[in-house]
């Protein structure tokens, strides 16, 4: 979440990179419906939804949220891939930022 915050806030007002974060966070909660809505929908409409799911974080895939409150162990390999997952998206917000700061004229 601060990789987008930060990202948003790159070439945005500060309001407006809380409003764009927080639209962000709720969207990518609700990736995993996004998805579902893309695979029963057909032309364009599956497709921009197929293309929207695929660009949002898939937060709710970070959710283990049930798994532990029924005392489930959590396999190792759901904890790499989510790690990694986070690691590579946060570094693609990142690189996003830097690249847009960068043009930035400060003066």
């Amino acid at each position: 979440m601060c990789a987008l915050a930060l990202f948003f806030s790159s070439f945005s007002t500060p309001l407006m990179a809380a409003v764009f974060t927080f639209a962000l966070f709720v969207i990518g909660n609700l990736s995993e419906d996004l998805r579902g809505f893309a695979r029963v929908t057909t032309g364009l409409g599956g497709w921009l939804a197929t293309a929207v799911a695929y660009l949002v974080p898939n937060f709710s895939a970070l959710n283990v949220i049930t798994q532990v409150a029924h005392g489930d162990a959590i396999p190792g390999r759901l904890i790499l891939y989510n790690t990694v997952y986070a690691m590579l998206y946060s570094a693609m917000a990142i690189s996003g930022a830097v690249l847009i700061f960068q043009r930035r004229n400060l003066k």
